[in-house]
């Protein structure tokens, strides 16, 4: 059998973003991926997807290599999906925002999850015969692009005097232009995923939203302000910032792959392992000093062994 992940402790919970899941199928087959799950969940190791990466899997056009991917994760993969974006961030502000999270149950309560643990139990179906028909939706992507558009500026740059982003970032004389820019994308992620509601299911979101009874945009959003200002300095909005930055750098702009990429970094806190094949998270790895960095794992970099099964 083939083992990409010779060397990895036992016990440990591996995330795989679409960029691995996509290299993992180009370079396995169905063989070795369920060989190379059986071999390791004897270790006691388990290979988690998200609602994400299903999204991107399902948005992809072409239908072959569509069902092909999917067969690939069914093979490989655990046959519990890992939280929801919006499930890990409700759950972080239900926890009253600590600078370090106790473990919990984190596999997800979504309907996407029931769906995701048939298709595994039986790898006879797949997606299509369920109704996750909105899963696949590209409109999501011109959301983002239409939401952001007009951000970029005040996001990315110095201060302007029309600066939208001013009244929510609370910086203090010590801040430099780093950490502000940082507090504003944190804001940018914090009114499109809870504000806008623009996740893939934003079911938790919107439960939230109807428990305290909020239903405009500026409600909303001065409700964060006053509440959970905390979310732009602590926490998964705060890692998600931390990418942006070193993926845009000092001049480029926010785009939907930024986003999604920034759904996917929220998984780093609450997984051993983060494979990924996006050149973007070595970025963040190499110029982002802290200890979940030691998590992140370019799959790539990895050589395949072989092992008995028996």
């Amino acid at each position: 059998m083939a083992d990409l992940f010779f060397g990895i402790p036992d016990n440990s919970v591996i995330y795989l973003d679409t960029s691995a899941v996509n290299f993992l199928c180009d370079n396995l087959s169905l063989r070795d991926a369920a060989a190379t799950k059986l071999y390791h969940a004897r270790k006691g190791t388990r290979f988690y997807i998200s609602s994400t990466v299903i999204w991107e899997i399902l948005a992809t056009k072409n239908d072959e290599q569509r069902e092909l991917l999917i067969a690939f994760m069914q093979n490989l993969c655990y046959g519990k999906l890992i939280n929801s974006p919006s499930e890990f961030i409700l759950n972080y502000i239900k926890s009253k925002c600590p600078l370090v999270e106790t473990p919990y149950d984190f596999h997800s309560k979504l309907p996407i999850a029931n769906v995701w643990t048939d298709i595994v139990n039986d790898k006879n179906r797949t997606f299509s015969d369920y109704a996750t028909d909105q899963m696949g939706n590209r409109s999501i992507v011109s959301i983002f692009r239409e939401f952001i558009k007009d951000f970029n500026q005040s996001i990315i740059f110095e201060k302007t005097k029309s600066d939208a982003f001013d009244w929510l970032v609370e910086s203090d004389e010590n801040d430099d232009m780093h950490t502000i820019r940082c507090k504003k994308l944190a804001w940018l992620m914090i009114i499109i995923l809870l504000v806008a509601e623009m996740d893939f299911d934003p079911t938790p979101v919107k439960e939230f939203w109807c428990k305290l009874k909020m239903d405009s945009f500026l409600e909303r959003l001065f409700y964060l302000k006053s509440n959970l200002s905390i979310l732009a300095t602590r926490g998964p909005f705060a890692l998600m910032s931390k990418l942006a930055i070193n993926q845009i750098g000092k001049n480029g702009g926010i785009n939907r792959g930024i986003i999604l990429d920034m759904y996917h970094v929220i998984n780093l806190t609450y997984c051993d392992v983060f494979f990924t094949n996006d050149e973007g998270f070595r970025k963040l790895k190499e110029n982002f000093d802290h200890p979940l960095m030691d998590r992140i794992h370019i799959i790539k970099d990895y050589r395949m062994l072989k092992h008995d099964l028996f």
